[in-house]
């Protein structure tokens, strides 16, 4: 798999009325960077469980987690970002994700999917404002702890003789980038509840 040179996925399809459904595509996205980040090969049914494994989705029904996950993949691969590469058993498509900076060049936080909860009709509350604000700044320091770790790892497998010097930079980033994709989650754990309760009101 090609190093991944970009945090960002190319545009979903614009789901303005649907908040829940924004937080299912952003959870989704996040677990497919997982797995490019770490070199993961995956099935639908895998990033189904994962999503259907969050406290913001285990009440979701698994056979609607699996649509949106099969669209999104399905979409990637017509993109050439993800590829098949095996089958488990005889109905469990293999794929991988491959990125680069061309084929991720968005900012998602200017695309129609995720537009600010704020704006929609029905969310006026200041705490969905905040932690949409929010995301978006956690996002950004996310994507730029992800690049600082990928350029040392770069750097490190030019120069394995620096080791001594290059590996506790990358180990700093490296868990910086995992402290701030755990905020990520908890902000996305609150809208979440928070879109829940406004579509039960």
């Amino acid at each position: 798999m090609s190093d991944v040179t970009s945090s960002s996925l190319p545009p979903r399809k614009p789901r303005h009325n649907n908040p829940i459904g924004r937080m299912i595509a952003e959870a989704l996205d996040s677990q497919l960077l997982h797995y490019a980040y770490t070199n993961t090969d995956f099935t639908i049914p895998d990033v189904r469980d994962a999503l259907h494994a969050m406290p913001e989705f285990s009440d979701y029904d698994r056979t609607r987690l699996r649509y949106y996950v099969r669209d999104r993949v399905h979409a990637l691969e017509h993109l050439g970002v993800a590829t098949r590469v095996g089958m488990l058993g005889k109905k469990r498509t293999i794929f991988r994700l491959n990125l680069d900076t061309e084929e991720a060049t968005f900012n998602p936080s200017t695309t129609n999917d995720n537009l600010p909860l704020s704006v929609q009709p029905s969310t006026n509350n200041e705490l969905l404002t905040f932690l949409e604000k929010d995301r978006q700044h956690l996002n950004a320091c996310m994507h730029i702890a992800i690049s600082e770790a990928e350029y040392y790892k770069k750097i490190l497998d030019q120069y394995p003789t620096e080791k001594a010097r290059i590996a506790p930079l990358l180990q700093a980033a490296t868990e910086k980038s995992n402290q701030l994709k755990g905020e990520w989650d908890a902000n996305l754990t609150l809208r979440s509840q928070l879109s829940r309760q406004e579509l039960r009101s």
